[in-house]
């Protein structure tokens, strides 16, 4: 067991990494495709770095609330089919699961009141990772977005290096 869910929490770290490094090459990468002489400075860096920790953070957690989620399930499968063994037992057996009174359908009453508030906490726990590693996100973006835009308009030929528009002269 101590394996399995070792192997469970690398995979979920692995993962996130995985997930979280994607992430960032897309937030790297945007603002070169909107100003091709966009270039990081250490202000950048230190964004990236603070999102990608937040967002890591995020998503680990994400990811192990979908792997607990997974465990409810294996557990109320496994009660079911316990459940269904007692159903199943032969003649002999049946006088003593009689003197202790085993009533088959209370237990899947009790299995379904155990697991759904499990499984509904887990599900909205999920949506509000989501939405934090959304929002996250989507700062970041907006953030590198607008310094792409900057950088493309003090590089533009109609604009100075302060960003204001050039005065024309139209000597013909």
């Amino acid at each position: 067991m101590f394996t399995l869910v070792a192997g469970n929490i690398v995979s979920c770290l692995l993962i996130s990494l995985l997930l979280t490094s994607l992430l960032m090459l897309l937030v790297t990468v945007m603002p070169k495709l909107i100003a091709y002489n966009f270039e990081y400075n250490i202000i950048h860096i230190v964004v990236l770095l603070v999102a990608g920790v937040i967002l890591y953070i995020q998503i680990v957690m994400l990811v192990g609330a979908v792997y607990a989620r997974g465990y409810v399930s294996d557990a109320e499968n496994k009660l079911l089919s316990a459940k269904e063994l007692l159903e199943e037992l032969p003649d002999d057996l049946v006088e003593y699961t009689n003197t202790y009174v085993v009533d088959t359908t209370q237990a899947q009453d009790q299995i379904g009141k155990i697991t759904t508030p499990i499984r509904e906490y887990l599900n909205s726990y999920i949506y509000k990772r989501l939405i934090w590693a959304a929002i996250v996100y989507s700062l970041l973006m907006i953030f590198f977005v607008f310094q792409a835009k900057v950088v493309t308009k003090k590089g533009s030929k109609n604009y100075d290096n302060s960003g204001r528009a050039k005065r024309r002269d139209y000597n013909f």
